[in-house]
């Protein structure tokens, strides 16, 4: 009888503790289906987010490679202009030096004319009246177009008077040209000296617009 009433009572035992280990295995069960559904919102919450950020990426890769490609064309764009005005400058200094040669040789030869113009008879007396007259003339014009060039490159208003050169074609006396001759030869020297300045002035412009250029890229 005793051992029956023990029997019964493991029975109660043995029932409450499966009883509890149901209970508790519930209970476990459901913290971890709490906790799965709670990682899985999570998940996809960053699972969202970082798709979002991917395109957004996506889309200012797109806009870098559009910026980057315009660049390129601008770049492009800008070592034409610059093989241009490297060419331009080129040909201007070019032009100077020969006018600067030219001046001079002309005014060499003048010189020399001017030792044996005693010795011509007088027709070539008029011829090399004619020359001298005609290099004067043309350091004038020379000197209008240098003065002219340089107003223009520091954004002055040209004289109108340079523009349309000069109408004076009366040819004066031997005797005038000669007491004329030194002034003239003061003049050609200073000419020169104008056209190193507007070489100097060509260059910094050229610099000045190559700077622009490599600054805007």
């Amino acid at each position: 009888m005793m051992l029956k009433k023990e029997c019964q009572h493991l029975k109660k035992v043995i029932v409450e503790a499966e009883r509890r280990c149901r209970q508790e295995l519930q209970a476990m069960r459901e913290r971890h289906r709490a906790r799965f559904v709670e990682a899985t919102a999570k998940l996809r919450n960053q699972y969202k987010s970082l798709a979002k950020r991917a395109r957004a990426l996506e889309s200012q890769l797109t806009k870098n490679y559009d910026a980057m490609m315009a660049l390129n064309s601008e770049l492009q764009s800008s070592q034409g202009t610059i093989g241009a005005l490297k060419t331009s400058v080129k040909d201007l200094v070019f032009q100077n030096q020969e006018l600067l040669e030219k001046n001079i040789s002309l005014q060499e030869s003048s010189a020399e004319a001017l030792k044996v113009s005693s010795c011509l008879s007088e027709a070539q007396s008029s011829a090399v009246q004619q020359l001298r007259f005609e290099l004067s003339h043309c350091t004038e014009e020379l000197d209008s177009l240098v003065s002219l060039s340089i107003s223009l490159l520091k954004g002055q208003e040209p004289n109108p008077i340079m523009l349309f050169g000069s109408d004076s074609r009366a040819i004066p006396s031997d005797e005038d040209l000669s007491e004329d001759f030194e002034s003239r030869l003061a003049q050609v020297k200073c000419l020169r000296h104008k056209i190193e300045d507007l070489r100097s002035m060509i260059s910094e412009h050229f610099a000045t617009q190559l700077s622009s250029v490599c600054h805007v890229q």
